[in-house]
């Protein structure tokens, strides 16, 4: 009687730490996948501007001409609202849109048109409801050289955020969680279970738990909370940032969906355990071992799903309360593998997106080591990601009278100090250069 009742007190206990500990790795995972999504989006949408900026000599070309690439940009994301380009005095000389009845009025001291005018940097504006359209819109604005590679206008595009609401949306979160998003100023612009049309900014910056979950992360803190919800409720709260916006993801598990399969669990062993205790103690030493066993090899696999091996299985061949307890506890694991699973395809969903991307993206370590080579890179320069991974970077694809300017800005990265852009040539397999930015 008493082996029963230690056995299934530690399995109570290892049941609980064990989904406690999954439901915060999962937690975590869904918000920074979550924010992932948000950052590539906005990362395309941003360097298809910055590339059409670039084109040099863009204001000095024909209102035919300027006309074309804008209409070009609209047509390859719906998310662009309106597309314009200013002169040096803030006028639209030109102009593209979807919709027919969006125009752009640019003050010469907004800081729309200020921030990449003045100070030749990228800008982009807090959230705002469109007057036109009545949903959430951002507005991006990067400087434009001319054939004198001089600041002569601004290139500025409105972007729809409807996207956020996809994100949000299709996330898998589970059966009552809830996904949204915030920007800088602790406003709400997307919410699980509303609609963009209907969507309305709502300020947060009262929340207590709000406060918190920023805090967290401005002070490298766990971004892990448990507290009352955005719907009141208790939940457990995970936070991720958009990096280069200053957005924040929010991802809400209620407490009752936390421990709702363990509590179903020990409730069942709990009646199990009741049923043995009675059991034992009317036919003794006869059913002893039979009671003994079974309880040895549940506690053998708690402990070892303790020790994180989740593939553990507990075979019991009389069909009796142990088998159903033995049963319900595979379940349980089969249930946390599948956890494990759902979180893995989320990584891969990342992966693919870095892979698919147009962009040439390469990850380094903090030694200038290759650990990432998405396919635009392996067409550029002919080299596969199995023959770069692990080289250092420098050794590979820097030109001799080059390496030392470059390797200079990735001491710089390593401190912080992250540059706009930077140009640099990259050697080929066949021993070509390519300019790379």
């Amino acid at each position: 009687m008493f082996s029963s009742l230690l056995a299934g007190g530690l399995l109570t206990r290892v049941s609980f730490q064990t989904q406690w500990r999954q439901s915060i790795r999962l937690q975590e995972e869904r918000s920074k996948s979550a924010a992932h999504e948000i950052e590539v989006y906005l990362d395309d949408l941003q360097g298809k501007l910055n590339y059409l900026a670039r084109v040099r000599g863009l204001t000095e070309l024909s209102p035919a001409a300027q006309q074309r690439l804008l209409e070009a940009l609209t047509r390859h994301n719906d998310a662009y609202e309106i597309v314009a380009l200013l002169n040096r005095r803030s006028e639209v000389v030109a102009s593209a849109s979807p919709h027919e009845n969006i125009s752009l009025n640019v003050r010469a001291d907004s800081p729309l048109f200020l921030r990449p005018f003045k100070r030749q940097e990228d800008y982009v504006s807090p959230v705002e409801i469109d007057p036109v359209l009545g949903v959430p819109v951002v507005n991006m604005a990067v400087p434009v050289r001319n054939d004198r590679d001089l600041v002569d206008g601004v290139l500025l595009a409105r972007i729809n955020l409807e996207f956020l609401w996809f994100v949000v949306s299709q996330a898998d979160l589970g059966a009552t969680s809830y996904a949204y998003v915030i920007d800088n100023r602790l406003q709400l612009i997307a919410q699980k279970g509303s609609s963009s049309e209907t969507a309305q900014l709502q300020d947060l910056s009262d929340k207590e738990f709000i406060l918190d979950l920023t805090k967290g992360i401005l002070t490298g803190q766990q971004t892990l909370r448990r507290y009352q919800g955005l719907t009141g409720v208790e939940v457990l709260g995970a936070i991720a940032p958009v990096r280069g916006i200053n957005w924040r993801v929010i991802v809400e598990l209620p407490i009752t969906e936390v421990y709702g399969p363990v509590r179903q669990a020990i409730g069942l062993m709990v009646l199990t355990l009741v049923f043995v205790t009675i059991v034992a103690g009317a036919l003794g030493i006869f059913f002893s071992q039979k009671i003994v066993s079974p309880l040895r090899r549940l506690t053998a696999a708690a402990i070892d799903i303790s020790s994180g091996d989740l593939d553990i299985q507990v075979q019991i061949q009389d069909r009796n309360e142990m088998w159903v307890l033995a049963n319900t506890f595979n379940e349980m694991t089969l249930q946390l593998r599948q956890l494990i699973a759902e979180v893995k395809e989320e990584r891969n969903f990342a992966s693919a997106v870095i892979d698919t991307a147009g962009a040439l993206i390469v990850v380094l370590d903090l030694q200038g080591r290759i650990i990432r080579f998405n396919h635009a890179c392996e067409r550029t320069t002919g080299y596969s990601f199995s023959e770069v991974k692990d080289r250092h970077f420098g050794d590979l694809f820097l030109v001799p009278e080059e390496t030392e300017a470059v390797m200079a800005v990735f001491e710089n990265l390593q401190t912080g100090n992250f540059p706009n852009e930077d140009e640099n040539y990259w050697l080929t397999k066949d021993g070509d250069r390519r300019l790379i930015s």
